[in-house]
């Protein structure tokens, strides 16, 4: 979802461009998007994890330490099971550019 209004944002940009109040009101409306499809990625993730989705929990997860290390680091303060994560994501990023 992240990606997918950033890409219609992106599209709506011609429209606005050059008219500071329209530049304004859409800096603001995708901004507050973001923040809402950012807290959806912070649920995503704790869902996934209580589903047994480990795949797709450690996507979210990197996804989410990637758009907002802010919320990533909140989410680890609160959850154990997330601070594996984070371990895991540590190894994968190892593995693909080793030493």
């Amino acid at each position: 979802m992240l990606h997918s209004i950033r890409a219609v944002y992106a599209r709506q940009w011609a429209l606005v461009k050059g008219d500071p109040e329209a530049e304004a009101a859409y800096r603001h409306g995708l901004g507050r998007l973001t923040d809402i499809f950012l807290d959806c990625l912070v649920e995503n993730i704790e869902d996934r994890l209580r589903a047994g989705n480990r795949l797709g929990a450690l996507q979210s997860a990197r996804l989410l330490k990637m758009e907002s290390l802010e919320r990533w680091n909140a989410l680890l303060d609160r959850s154990l099971e997330v601070a594996v994560l984070e371990e895991e994501l540590a190894a994968i990023a190892v593995a693909k550019h080793p030493l």
